[in-house]
Order: structure tokens, then sequence, then C-alpha cells
């Protein structure tokens, strides 16, 4: 019945996987290091680096506390100015988001303090993530009924009143998102 229920689909085979491998998750995930490629990718560091090495030329290179970051290029200065100068937000993610699992170094984003809240007994099981202004601010957890949802933030330090309303639309986000009532307790 699978060859009756689900259409063909056209193969695409990439003329480098290594190399194509490297472009999506620069391109995806970038900033990005070397190092974060190579342990997110899982591939033998010759591999990995013939890809990287592959794709290079198209990717942009920038530092951060003195190390190598790389990223997708063909955002323009304009672009990137006016990214920094957006609005800023705060999210809900889940556990298991690739907004800290795609990284090995999380430090641009997560204090080392905080670590062990995001991901208690280092044993691969993280914690829901509360982001502001693209740092994690802290962790949630939620407690399902028929109709509700209550999430219950435990936020890293106090959050300030602009903080708290970007959450609160985070937090309506995810309730839009699920389709059901979540309160904030």
């Amino acid at each position: 019945l699978l060859d009756e229920w689900v259409a063909p689909v056209d193969r695409f085979t990439p003329e480098d996987p290594r190399a194509e491998l490297a472009r999506r998750y620069f391109v995806s995930r970038g900033p990005a290091t070397w190092k974060d490629y190579l342990w997110w990718s899982g591939l033998a560091a010759a591999d990995a680096r013939a890809g990287f090495e592959t794709i290079k030329p198209g990717l942009v290179q920038t530092s951060v506390a003195g190390k190598d970051y790389w990223m997708a290029a063909g955002l323009t200065d304009t672009e990137m100015a006016a990214n920094a100068a957006a609005p800023r937000a705060a999210y809900a993610l889940p556990g298991f988001d690739e907004y800290l699992l795609g990284y090995q170094d999380r430090s641009v984003v997560l204090d080392a303090q905080h670590a062990v809240k995001v991901c208690p007994g280092g044993n691969g099981m993280f914690a829901s993530t509360i982001i502001v202004n693209g740092r994690v601010a802290g962790v949630w957890s939620r407690t399902n009924r028929k109709d509700l949802i209550t999430l219950s933030p435990q936020p890293f330090a106090a959050l300030g009143t602009m903080q708290k309303r970007l959450f609160a639309q985070a937090v309506q986000r995810y309730s839009a998102f699920l389709g059901k009532t979540v309160e904030i307790r």
C-alpha cells in the first residue's frame, strides 16, 4: 500500500554530500564554529574538513570573544544592521531545540553558571528554555490538563517589565500553536 499512498519522490543526490551537509549546517545554524560543525556532523574530521573547505568561499567569517564563526554570505551590511536594530524578542523553546543542540560550544548564548540548569545531570536531557534577546534567560516546565496548559517559568534572574511582556508574547504564540489555553504561573 505504500506505493499507492505515497507519491514517488525525486531523489536529490548532491555532487559532494560532505559539502552539501556543511552548506546546510552553516546556512541554517550560522554563525557557528568549525568545531561546532565537526561535533554536530559526527563525521570523521577529514570528511568534515573536506566539505567545509569546499563551501568556505561562500561563507563569511566573524570573530566573537577570540573564536572564529562562519555563516552564509549574502546578508548586506544594511540587512545586518536592520537585524541588530530589530525589536527584541523572547521565545519559549522546547528542550531539544536546535538553538542549543546545534552547537558544541553554547557559551555565546548560555552562561556557564546556568548550564547545569539547562541540562541537569549533564546526561543530554535538556530543559525547555526561555530565550530573551538571544540569550538563555531561564528554563520552563509545563503541566497539561484537558483544555489548559500551565507554564511555570524559572528565570535565572528576575525579568524586567519588557522581558516579561516579550515572554508573555512568546507564550501566546505557543498557545496558538497548540490550540489550547496556556497560562503562566
